[in-house]
């Protein structure tokens, strides 16, 4: 039991995997809902999710997603695909 034990907080301590909360994915945004991952920016909805948001933000800012503008709706909540679609009714 002690072994596991020694083995799981080795395992726990070697990984250096860090973790950002949904207001660090855009700073300057304004989060819409935690539960479902929305956060306003510029006019934009982006549609971001609860998971692997680290990921999320670094795809953000290499695809220079936070420069666009407009009555938009960035949806990236799939795993492997971002989806750009105007807001209905605009």
């Amino acid at each position: 039991m002690i072994i596991v034990g020694v083995v799981f907080t080795f395992g726990l301590l070697r990984r250096n995997d860090t973790y950002i909360i949904l207001e660090e994915v855009i700073p300057a945004g304004e989060v819409i809902s935690r539960e479902e991952g929305l956060v306003r920016y510029k006019g934009v909805k982006y549609v971001i999710g609860t998971n692997d948001l680290k990921e999320k933000k670094r795809l953000l800012e290499k695809l220079h997603l936070l420069e666009v503008e407009g009555a938009l709706v960035v949806d990236l909540s799939y795993k492997g695909q971002i989806i750009i679609r105007a807001k209905k009714g605009s």
